[in-house]
């Protein structure tokens, strides 16, 4: 099993060999069933918003357009703040540490099949599906948790209060992260801790006020 510096094994085998891993690969076999070129174009243009920002690019647009419109300079900072806790505390707090293995490297070939070390790794179909998305990030050891479905969420939030819509609003930032686990970059649970941190970073910011007090500080 990979090493981690500064943690034990047992801290991070549950992502590895444990029941966390079986689960995730459960889901992973119902992500097989439901295998469709539609949904290989879908998924590969909303999963990839920092490649393909034509979905979101609307949704900053209206959010620009209240801020200036409103003049509310705080709920901008707020924005930031809000992506920078999102975005940060995924990569600090889970990504640097667990240092877990995607979907599209952690299935094996079957170059690998008489590996007894990785034998609990292999699935040739599962690693050809995912190879069609340009073997997403290969080798890659930071798929807990998912930043994109985090910071997406948490935007949408901020997103769906500011303007207060409806729920509906929030369809195309989860679908982020639904992408995210189709295409092999991320595993269900990492897309589930991306959500769950995304949105603590929204309350958290909520609560606190970030913007309003920090234009208090510097006025």
């Amino acid at each position: 099993m990979f090493e981690v510096p500064g943690m034990k094994q047992k801290s991070y085998a549950v992502f590895e060999t444990g029941f966390m891993q079986r689960w995730d690969e459960k889901i992973t076999r119902l992500r097989l069933k439901i295998d469709h070129p539609w949904l290989d174009f879908f998924f590969k243009y909303t999963a990839n918003p920092d490649k393909y920002p034509l979905f979101y690019v609307p949704a900053l647009l209206a959010f620009l357009a209240y801020i200036v419109a409103s003049g509310n300079a705080a709920l901008l900072i707020d924005a930031i703040v809000l992506i920078l806790l999102s975005d940060q505390g995924a990569s600090w707090l889970l990504k640097k540490r667990i240092r877990r293995y995607r979907p599209g490297s952690w299935y094996l070939g079957p170059e690998h099949a008489d590996d007894d070390a990785m034998r609990h790794r292999r699935g040739f179909r599962e690693r050809k599906i995912f190879d069609k998305f340009e073997g997403y990030e290969r080798n890659s050891h930071s798929a807990m948790c998912s930043s994109h479905a985090g910071n997406f969420l948490a935007f949408g939030l901020l997103l769906q209060h500011a303007l207060a819509t409806s729920g509906w609003l929030l369809l195309p930032f989860v679908l982020v992260g639904v992408g995210r686990w189709y295409i092999g970059a991320h595993w269900a649970s990492d897309i589930l801790a991306g959500w769950l941190l995304g949105f603590l970073a929204y309350r958290i910011v909520l609560y606190l006020g970030t913007g309003t007090w920090l234009l208090a500080l510097l006025s």
